[in-house]
């Protein structure tokens, strides 16, 4: 089993953890064994490997898209302009020209699409659902099935490597279903299921506020998992019973995690508390959000305003304390 923990000093480390039986002189199991490596080091190794080629693949993209499909427009200029002076002369070889300009059309169509095919997806959150609809109308069309994209509720994907990998699956998926099931539909779903180590509590209606559709904590299982998806393929939605009955009692006007203190905080907020939980400085936290200093001085202001705290070292002390509470 692999999973990441953050430490005390807001480092992030990857740990497998494995185990097995020790068995007595008569074959029974009478304890169990287990170990747990410290994987980051290869995780990391793992993403560099990931983004190094990613990288190289955006760069023949560009250079097919750039380069050669401009060289390629250029010469189809040319060819055309030759065509046109024979057609005007009534030339023997207008076939051959014409032959030649169709030859380079097409040549400069299909190189785009190979440079379309390694990079499909453009570098805005909404760029995977985009490429998602045009890839089920392109497979319908080719391929004479149906097939069609849903999306309930818009995803965001702003991180353009995760979001061509999970376009690739796509892709794989549907090429499966084509050539090994003869499937004559095929229906793409795009759907956020949070798997999380932390407290659903806390978490889950901050999720599904911002677009999932299913929380599954880690400690849950596979099973639990398994279930979380087909639920949400089917188009529904898959919180804990806990969880669920919170969200009917907030239409009945009952109290919510929303009505306790840290349930005040927006998600930005409540970021820059767990932070301070992990005794992150204000620099180190405006990084990990990609917003400035002086925006995290003012989360920390509503975030004091919102708990009733009245200094900076009494809220970090209190983010310590619910974080290991956490822990």
């Amino acid at each position: 089993m692999e999973y990441r923990i953050t430490r005390t000093d807001g480092t992030e480390r990857w740990i497998h953890d494995r185990a097995f039986p020790i068995r007595d002189a008569a074959g029974k199991i009478h304890r169990i064994a287990g170990v747990a490596d410290d994987i980051t080091e290869r995780k990391r190794l793992e993403a560099e490997v990931l983004r190094i080629a990613e990288q190289e693949r955006l760069r023949v993209a560009a250079n097919l898209h750039d380069g050669i499909c401009q060289d390629l427009a250029g010469i189809g200029l040319f060819a055309h302009i030759l065509r046109q002076k024979l057609e005007e002369t009534c030339h023997p070889l207008l076939p051959e020209a014409g032959q030649i300009v169709a030859a380079i059309t097409g040549t400069m169509n299909r190189t785009r699409q190979v440079a379309r095919g390694m990079n499909p997806v453009v570098a805005d959150g909404s760029g995977l659902m985009h490429a998602l609809r045009q890839f089920a109308q392109t497979t319908a069309q080719t391929r004479r099935i149906r097939c069609s994209f849903r999306c309930a509720k818009p995803v965001a994907i702003e991180n353009p490597t995760m979001a061509n990998e999970l376009f690739r699956i796509a892709q794989e998926a549907v090429h499966n279903a084509l050539h090994h099931g003869s499937a004559e539909l095929i229906t793409m779903h795009l759907s956020e299921i949070v798997l999380s180590m932390h407290d659903e509590d806390i978490y889950a209606e901050r999720c599904q506020r911002a677009g999932a559709r299913g929380y599954v904590m880690k400690s849950e299982g596979p099973e639990k998992l398994a279930i979380t998806i087909r639920n949400v393929l089917a188009g529904g939605i898959h919180v804990s019973a806990s969880t669920s009955a919170r969200i009917v009692a907030s239409f009945g006007g009952r109290n919510t995690v929303k009505d306790t203190p840290l349930g005040q905080l927006t998600d930005r907020e409540f970021e820059v508390f767990e932070g301070l939980g992990h005794g992150l400085s204000t620099t180190r936290i405006a990084d990990r959000m990609h917003i400035g200093t002086k925006t995290v001085e003012t989360h920390r202001m509503h975030i004091k305003t919102k708990l009733g705290i009245a200094t900076a070292a009494e809220l970090i002390a209190y983010a310590a304390r619910w974080v290991a509470a956490k822990e």
